[in-house]
């Protein structure tokens, strides 16, 4: 990457940065049910190791009326653990989750255009985004899986170009992760990757083809098998 564009990136970032974390703490006033529930998730787990109903370190919470992922929950430990049980802390993991975002968006931009031009502009757009600027003021687990589909994006583009088999496995890990963050992407990232694996396998019928499908598929089966526990399964159908 050439120097300009590196430091373009980080004012850019920068930028997006300061939009995201100025007055945190008070701005917005208040805070939501959900953001408020991660926090004291977190905190319950620093203090005893367990949530508010005495399960230790699960992987589905339960809530009053509902049941949450654990992404957002465990996230919140190390700032609630530096900032206590604060609007701040239970903020920091989605404002810097919208602030990689910018990163995210330009490493995607530059593999679907190969434009450093282009993926500046689209660094910059996110940075600036009423959009993601909402999302990132929020103690919001929908932003943290967010950046784990679209870091996916841009990692399944990379393998695709490269044929390295890192980058498969970053795509299908990132592509699980949002299963452990927020259920609106389970039925997006299932569709996505079949599409993917079928076009493929259908076109190019290859050794290296079929490695490569395996690598994506079996590193994202490998990620996402905990939630198909006994302790899980009743929320995916439930959720289904």
């Amino acid at each position: 990457m050439k120097k300009l564009t590196l430091i373009l990136l980080l004012l850019i970032t920068l930028l997006g940065g300061i939009l995201r974390f100025w007055r945190l703490e008070s701005s917005p006033s208040g805070a939501l049910i959900d953001e408020l529930h991660f926090g004291y998730l977190a905190y319950s787990l620093i203090e005893t190791g367990a949530d508010e109903h005495g399960q230790s370190w699960p992987l589905i919470f339960e809530g009053f009326g509902d049941r949450k992922l654990p992404a957002m929950a465990y996230l919140d430990i190390p700032s609630v653990a530096i900032w206590g049980l604060s609007l701040l802390a239970i903020r920091v993991p989605s404002a810097l989750a919208g602030t990689a975002l910018i990163l995210a968006m330009f490493w995607l931009t530059l593999e679907l255009t190969q434009r450093k031009k282009w993926a500046l502009l689209a660094a910059f757009i996110t940075a600036i985004s009423p959009w993601s600027f909402f999302l990132s003021r929020f103690g919001f687990e929908s932003n943290i899986a967010l950046l784990a589909f679209v870091v996916a994006l841009a990692a399944l583009l990379k393998a695709h170009t490269t044929q390295k088999t890192l980058f498969y496995i970053l795509s299908g890990a990132s592509f699980a992760a949002t299963w452990y963050s927020y259920v609106a992407y389970r039925p997006i990232t299932l569709v996505l990757l079949a599409t993917y694996a079928a076009y493929f396998l259908y076109t190019k019928r290859s050794k290296k083809t079929l490695k490569s499908v395996a690598l994506l598929l079996g590193a994202f089966a490998l990620f996402v098998v905990p939630l198909f526990s006994p302790a899980a399964i009743s929320v995916n159908s439930t959720r289904l």
